[in-house]
């Protein structure tokens, strides 16, 4: 079933902060190959928040940096056995730059990456919503329209005013068959905007298909139904004893009431698909 996601993003960033107290991203996910590598899980992911909130802090975006930061977190899902998101990380990597290995996760899992990059990903949306006017989105850096249909997997999620930097700014998965809606929600008095939140719900076009398809399940029982009833007629004109009469006249009339109840149900599945 097709869900609408939605989250919560918190994230401040002043033009004075940006000036003087941010951190450079690409040094910070060389902190999160090296913790990956002693398997220091702990600072791996530590250092992995503060290079998010880095990319937020410059506005930065290079590619090759989150393909780095991307193929460390898979190289760590993949020491943890945790195959799915592996790949999305791997996947995610691949897609910002296919030409970009860390050497240092060795061939095996360079084998694994190419893999992950190769496999046909599913699609799910992303949406945001009460930017100001002015504002636009930017997804891996790159100006984008949205709402936007995206592959599925993880995406730097930025917004702001064209030449400035973002007002805020977030690694988000995008999920398979669902949609993510980012709201940004400035808080009173803040210098700059701030992060909002982001939900996942259900996408309508995709949620009804399982009651379209009770309708027709049901509307061909009630018409079987319906056609059956209509052949105790001969068993009845066959009939030379009452009892045998009564039987069929039993059956075709609770064949009947059964296709009136299925054509119902039919009905019932179709509205509910067109409304929901």
């Amino acid at each position: 079933m097709a869900l609408r996601v939605t989250l919560s993003l918190a994230v401040l960033f002043s033009s004075t902060a940006r000036a003087a107290d941010c951190e450079d991203p690409g040094e910070i996910v060389g902190e999160v190959e090296a913790a990956v590598l002693s398997t220091r899980f702990d600072l791996a992911r530590e250092a992995a928040d503060r290079a998010e909130a880095a990319f937020g802090c410059t506005g930065s975006a290079e590619a090759q940096v989150l393909a780095r930061l991307w193929l460390a977190e898979g190289a760590m899902a993949h020491v943890e056995g945790d195959s799915i998101g592996r790949d999305q990380a791997f996947a995610s990597a691949w897609r910002v730059a296919p030409h970009h290995w860390t050497q240092s996760f060795g061939p095996d899992l360079e084998a694994l990456w190419r893999e992950a990059g190769k496999q046909e990903r599913g699609r799910g949306r992303l949406e945001l919503q009460g930017m100001a006017e002015g504002q636009t989105a930017r997804v891996d850096g790159a100006p984008l329209p949205v709402p936007i249909d995206l592959e599925a997997g993880l995406y730097l999620v930025q917004a702001g005013e064209q030449g400035q930097g973002p007002v805020f700014s977030r690694i988000v998965m995008v999920p398979d068959e669902q949609t993510l809606v980012v709201r940004v929600e400035a808080p009173a008095g803040a210098p700059v905007a701030s992060g909002g939140t982001a939900t996942v719900e259900p996408e309508r076009k995709r949620k009804g298909t399982g009651w379209y398809i009770g309708a027709g399940a049901a509307a061909l029982l009630s018409g079987t139904s319906a056609l059956l009833a209509v052949s105790q007629n001969g068993g009845m004109d066959a009939a030379g004893e009452v009892d045998t009469l009564d039987a069929h006249y039993g059956r075709q009339k609770a064949m009947a009431y059964g296709s009136y109840g299925l054509a119902g149900a039919s009905a019932l599945c179709l509205g509910i698909g067109l409304a929901w």
